[in-house]
């Protein structure tokens, strides 16, 4: 008989689109954004001393951290904007039709809103802090690659400067 082909374009944990889900979906907006002529802002994320939350409480709680995270991404994001796990404790967030100060207080929204998460472990409550990194389209960059570089660069100056914060590339790099 016919087989059917299952094709998941999810992250089953997270429920959130996987990075090749995610990467087709931003092709799509690069596309809309140039019909429109308006910005968007790419934001790449990385939850602080995740690899302590495994090894001190075990994976099933880390993966329940991942699940609260995403779960903030999940209800406080609108609904044309595209989250997805990228990997690991990575998630990465197109923002539609957002300028740089938008994308920044969306940025910070999410990291205020995930610093106040509580978990529990067999070692009582604990919470984690996120960084991120914030590049735009196109004033950073139009190039797709290039422009995820300069998100992660931007990701990696919030992670060196003392974690929790949120950095845009064009006002971190030097020009």
């Amino acid at each position: 008989g016919a087989r059917t082909l299952t094709v998941t374009l999810g992250d089953p944990l997270t429920g959130l689109s996987n990075r090749r889900d995610f990467l087709e979906k931003l092709d799509a907006a690069v596309a809309r954004h140039k019909r429109t002529g308006r910005t968007f802002g790419l934001i790449l994320t990385d939850i602080d001393k995740f690899k302590s939350v495994n090894d001190t409480y075990g994976h099933s709680v880390g993966d329940e951290v991942l699940r609260q995270v995403s779960g903030v991404f999940h209800t406080d994001l609108r609904e044309t904007d595209l989250p997805a796990r990228y990997g690991g404790e990575e998630f990465i967030i197109v923002l539609e039709e957002t300028d740089l100060e938008g994308s920044k207080v969306i940025a910070n929204r999410l990291r205020e809103q995930i610093g106040a998460l509580v978990f529990d472990s067999d070692q009582g409550p604990f919470s984690r802090t996120i960084s991120m990194g914030v590049a735009m389209w196109p004033s950073d960059h139009t190039d797709l690659d290039q422009l995820i570089e300069y998100a992660d660069q931007a990701l990696y100056h919030s992670k060196t400067h003392g974690r929790n914060q949120v950095n845009a590339w064009s006002e971190v790099i030097d020009v």
